[in-house]
């Protein structure tokens, strides 16, 4: 983690203005998986989220979604094609496997 946070600092951007409350688009409830990239999405529909499982290990983790998200779609890593995920109460379960890379569009 520290060698992660050496060689890619965070780079922050100032959108609200002062004083203004910002609140997190997606969450991660696990250090197992690494929030890589949040961007807009290259077509304009929605944001992408790509995450990597960084520890060698099977399971799922749980993401936890602001209130502007009204749907997810697992994506290829071109953004192409797209599975709705089940969303409850404003979280989402995803199975990952040792080091699996997923691309993820949020419908806002």
């Amino acid at each position: 983690a520290e060698a992660y946070a050496l060689n890619y600092p965070p780079r922050v951007f100032d959108g609200a203005g002062q004083g203004a409350q910002m609140v997190p688009l997606v969450r991660c409830g696990s250090g197992r998986a690494v929030l890589e990239t949040v961007k807009p999405a290259d077509d304009g529909d929605g944001v992408i989220v790509r995450l990597f499982e960084a520890h060698a290990t099977r399971g799922a983790v749980a993401l936890t979604l602001s209130d502007a998200v009204i749907a997810v779609d697992r994506v290829g890593l071109l953004e192409e094609g797209g599975t709705a995920l089940e969303m409850k109460h404003g979280r989402v379960d995803l199975p990952l496997r040792p080091y699996e890379i997923v691309t993820l569009r949020l419908r806002l």
